[in-house]
């Protein structure tokens, strides 16, 4: 995902007070792991690969003038959440075990 926040290329802005170009985003991701097991031996393995491509952009674009009476602020922020969640707990026991249970 992309966010993104500018005056573009060439623009004039003329503003009595303050000029602001805030870019923000903000995802929530819940990750759930996945496990797989079976065999006589109880083998099994579980793996969980997060890939987040998140882009926040705040600019003035090449060429632009920006005259204000106050302050010119150009900021950016991406507050975005990982909440890893693993699969399920499992117990495998061996097949020697159940025979003598």
């Amino acid at each position: 995902m992309t966010t993104e926040a500018f005056i573009g290329a060439g623009a004039t802005v003329k503003a009595a007070d303050d000029v602001l170009v805030d870019a923000r985003a903000a995802e929530n991701y819940l990750l759930i792991g996945v496990a797989v097991g079976g065999g006589i031996a109880g083998i099994g393995g579980a793996v969980t690969v997060p890939v987040i491509n998140d882009t926040t952009n705040a600019y003035i674009g090449n060429g632009a003038s920006v005259v204000a009476g106050g302050d010119v602020a150009v900021t950016s922020r991406d507050d975005t959440k990982i909440w890893p969640c693993p699969g399920p707990a499992a117990s495998v026991w061996p097949e020697s075990a159940r025979r003598s249970a």
